[in-house]
């Protein structure tokens, strides 16, 4: 089921503790809203946004990793 009702939910599925749900919340946009006093989110969704953070810092690491001239 996609739903993930509650920070345990998105902790578990996440296997992450819940100060780094909610700094990745805060900081990286991983996608959980409070509704009426309990977390919300979908697992469909962090596996997007999972994706998207691999790809992303992929990229930025190819950018910045030069080979060494010998």
């Amino acid at each position: 089921m996609p739903a993930l009702s509650g920070m345990k939910d998105i902790c578990d599925y996440i296997h992450r503790s819940e100060a780094t749900v909610l700094e990745w919340i805060r900081v990286r946009g991983l996608p959980a809203t409070k509704l009426g006093g309990i977390w919300e989110s979908d697992s469909d969704l962090i596996d997007q946004w999972k994706k998207e953070m691999i790809l992303s810092d992929s990229n930025h690491k190819k950018e910045v990793v030069k080979p060494k001239k010998q």
